[in-house]
């Protein structure tokens, strides 16, 4: 939540506005007091003020934590979300989220470490963002049981994870070769309740990365009903995994299922990528 600074207290930005809210039920012959009105207007005029200034600051946090800008850059970041609460404004959540992701992006574990314990020690409340950037640190170090272990908190917490959170997992296990533990996150995914909102459901991005990695182990079985279940959405298994799941199939005496997923595959080709696929079935041989 975004704060600001009046006097030596810190007021929470919500408490503001239900402040203002409530004049707003004061009786009608009180909004024609001319001082009234002037001082309501002044009151927008400064929310409004801080509300740009903290978006804005948040606009440089991004830009200075982005992947394409150096550490120099980084540390600009961090300077200017140390100086935020100088400048009368306490940083959200937001922004230490978007300094967090620099330190991931830069590869720096320890510093990533620190600040994140500076997130708890600060009191502030860890989003969704939070948790996905702690997962993703946890995958690119070959930590994915770890990384489930993050997983569960965030559920405990009753903070909803997305569809990114299991993506950034099941990419982790595949990397490491632990298939069968990637394919336990994809049909766990359409378990999980959120507190709110709908269910979560896996997006072609989920699909592709079980393929390639289910097909990259050899496990081709499996990769038959993932790519079916994929193909059963309208969507186009990676081609390239394809080729491999059959040749894969047609190498372990599965010709017949080979023959059916081709025809599967062929069924939701788009007409911009016909030919390349026509190509790719030429090459298998039956």
């Amino acid at each position: 939540m975004m704060m600001m600074v009046l006097g030596d207290d810190n007021v929470p930005l919500s408490s503001l506005l239900s402040l203002l809210l409530c004049l707003f039920s004061l009786p009608l012959f009180f909004l024609s007091s001319s001082l009234y009105y002037y001082s309501w207007k002044l009151v927008l005029i400064c929310l409004t003020t801080l509300l740009v200034m903290v978006l804005l600051l948040n606009l440089v946090l991004v830009r200075c934590s982005s992947a394409f800008f150096n550490a120099r850059k980084l540390n600009t970041a961090r300077a200017v979300l140390d100086e935020m609460p100088n400048k009368g404004i306490m940083p959200d959540i937001i922004s230490y989220n978007e300094v967090l992701n620099g330190y991931l992006k830069k590869g720096d574990e320890p510093e990533f470490n620190e600040f994140l314990k500076l997130i708890y020690d600060k009191e502030l409340s860890p989003n969704a963002t939070t948790y996905n950037l702690r997962i993703q640190l946890h995958c690119t170090k070959g930590r994915c049981s770890e990384a489930e272990e993050v997983l569960e908190a965030m559920i405990s917490k009753k903070i909803n994870p997305n569809i990114q959170t299991l993506n950034n997992i099941i990419y982790g296990f595949c990397k490491e070769g632990q298939v069968g533990s990637a394919l336990g996150v994809f049909k766990r995914m359409k378990e999980i309740k959120p507190v709110h909102g709908s269910s979560i459901t896996p997006n072609y991005v989920t699909y592709k990365l079980l393929i390639k990695g289910l097909v990259d182990s050899q496990e081709f079985l499996p990769a038959v009903e993932v790519c079916k279940e994929c193909a059963e959405k309208k969507w186009v298994p990676p081609f390239q995994a394809v080729r491999g799941l059959v040749e894969g199939l047609v190498n372990i005496s599965q010709k017949e299922v080979a023959e059916n997923l081709v025809s599967c595959v062929r069924n939701v080709v788009k007409e911009d990528k016909a030919e390349e696929w026509k190509k790719i079935e030429a090459s298998f041989s039956f």
